[in-house]
């Protein structure tokens, strides 16, 4: 993975992290709801799509790449359990690149075109 740098001008995206939650349905049981859990600013960038087949049919899919302020990863206790929301798209989380104490920054690795 190559250094990029990145200054506060370059996180111009607000996206927003979502956990799944087990929840009582009203008709008894319980279902799997996806709650809200924070947002942040990032800089995003995609590394192109790619095929696959899934279920007697292709899907394409692309890896979308986030930056955003470590303090945030600490702080929500980001995993690949969790999803991201980025203008209306969920993305699922497939990697937190954590670079160590002394980074400001950190890399959500996502994908897309997968269903949760």
């Amino acid at each position: 993975m190559s250094v990029r740098k990145t200054g506060a001008g370059d996180l111009n995206q607000r996206i927003h992290f979502e956990r799944a939650t087990e929840t009582e349905l009203p008709g008894g049981g319980y279902g799997k709801v996806w709650a809200r859990v924070g947002s942040a600013w990032a800089e995003r960038w995609v590394d192109g799509a790619r095929e696959r087949s899934a279920a007697m049919r292709e899907e394409t899919t692309s890896m979308v790449h986030f930056r955003i302020y470590r303090q945030v990863v600490d702080g929500l206790s980001l995993d690949t359990t969790m999803r991201v929301v980025w203008r209306g798209q969920t993305l699922n989380i497939r990697a937190v690149a954590d670079p160590g104490p002394p980074a400001r920054f950190a890399v959500i690795d996502c994908e897309t075109g997968v269903p949760t």
